[in-house]
């Protein structure tokens, strides 16, 4: 299957939403949040394409830390079943940090300790970059109204381009 990583416009918007929706392992927002991050934060997202299937495929989705300004936190991460396990997560967020105009030092993320998937791919995105990572707790689980776990915060950097 050919692929394309690139920013998302805000016409991607649904089309992130359904990806999400599809694949059911992020937590669902509005569609208007999809859309709006489709257009003020296009520079810090990535989304993957392809001529070969309708839609979306992929969908990575960070934002500037605005206390630290040369930090961007990711924020969700999404593969459609077809692209998973062959580094599709790990090529969007080098698109975006390529991408960058100023290049961050930093980023981060919240994992839960059971999503190894995530924890593998920051840890890899830590190797590519010869970064140091550290793990704080960030939201405990009784924080939450729900039944969702405790987040972890990951902090990898300072990211050697």
């Amino acid at each position: 299957m050919t692929i394309k990583i690139r920013k998302p416009q805000i016409s991607d918007g649904k089309e992130i939403w359904k990806l999400i929706k599809r694949t059911g392992n992020l937590d669902l927002n509005s569609e208007y949040c999809y859309f709006m991050l489709a257009d003020l934060y296009q520079d810090q997202c990535a989304i993957v394409t392809s001529p070969d299937h309708a839609g979306i495929l992929g969908f990575a989705s960070c934002l500037p830390r605005q206390e630290e300004d040369n930090t961007l936190f990711v924020w969700q991460i999404c593969t459609d079943p077809q692209l998973q396990k062959q580094g599709m997560a790990k090529k969007m967020l080098h698109f975006i940090l390529e991408n960058q105009q100023d290049k961050v030092k930093y980023i981060q993320a919240t994992i839960s300790e059971d999503n190894l998937g995530s924890r593998a791919l920051f840890t890899s995105i830590a190797k590519s970059y010869d970064a140091k990572i550290d793990k704080d707790l960030y939201i405990d689980a009784q924080d939450f109204s729900n039944s969702h776990k405790s987040e972890f915060i990951y902090r990898i950097g300072i990211l050697n381009y």
